[in-house]
């Protein structure tokens, strides 16, 4: 490789673009080690619910109640977005990413209420819909971050569009792996933004809370009947929605922060 190649790769202008091919390659590798679980979690929990009680009057009522929570942590983060009223580019790429990560959040609170009241392949559209662009809006918000606006900016119309082809597979084909694989890559690759590049304006003791909240939220996905039978008052799956609501209250916590400081 000569001399000018060389100064190209070093330059600060490749950055954003070595920076998110090193997390890109990361994430493609644990994705691979981890795709038959992907699968097999799949199979295991779609659309199988431990927790059928009725309560006032509503079907599955537990599981419908509990994204109460995604109601209200939605509703706070686009209030914290919104007192944000920045006036160059990079501060109004956060503020739009924010918008969308949030306004997700908030289309989910009814979507998902609407497919477990009546859990069936086209209902679960209206779940599964805003939640993958909301993870697509979560990993170019910190790419926009730590990286580069314009790097969160393009990170963002090839995520979604990812995101959109993931759903499509899923209710055309029955093929969920792409989802399941954004989903997973979204943690993964927030993880990985965090720990290789801590410093930013969303502090970075925030988005450790909502990574971890993130998991744990997964964990009571996948033991939805044993806690059920453990409880016998309380689903994995109810918790689940209840532990993610937390975590996306830890995202609103960092933009409410976001002006007191640079993360350590």
């Amino acid at each position: 490789m000569n001399a000018k190649a060389l100064a190209l790769l070093a330059s600060p202008y490749t950055y954003p673009i070595r920076a998110i091919a090193s997390i890109a390659l990361m994430v493609a590798l644990v994705l691979l080690s981890i795709t038959p679980l992907l699968v097999l979690g799949e199979e295991a929990t779609f659309m199988h619910f431990a927790d059928h009680r009725m309560m006032f009057g509503l079907k599955n009522a537990a599981d419908v109640l509990s994204n109460f929570g995604f109601l209200i942590a939605g509703a706070l983060g686009l209030r914290a977005v919104g007192a944000r009223h920045g006036t160059k580019r990079d501060d109004r790429t956060l503020h739009y990413l924010g918008f969308v990560v949030f306004g997700s959040v908030l289309a989910t609170a009814f979507g998902s209420p609407y497919f477990h009241l009546n859990p069936n392949h086209e209902s679960l559209l209206w779940d599964r819909l805003p939640m993958a662009i909301g993870f697509a809006g979560l990993v170019s918000l910190l790419i926009a971050d730590r990286i580069s606006a314009r790097a969160g900016r393009w990170s963002f119309a090839a995520l979604a569009g990812f995101a959109l082809w993931s759903i499509s597979m899923w209710q055309v084909f029955e093929f969920s792996t792409p989802y399941s694989a954004l989903q997973a890559g979204s943690l993964v690759a927030v993880v990985l933004i965090a720990w290789l590049h801590p410093k930013g304006r969303l502090e970075n003791r925030f988005i450790w809370l909502a990574s971890a909240g993130y998991l744990v939220a997964k964990l009571f996905e996948v033991s939805d009947a044993p806690l059920y039978e453990l409880t016998g008052f309380v689903s994995g799956h109810s918790l689940k929605h209840v532990m993610a609501a937390l975590a996306i209250y830890a995202l609103a916590a960092a933009f409410e922060h976001i002006d007191r400081g640079v993360s350590k």
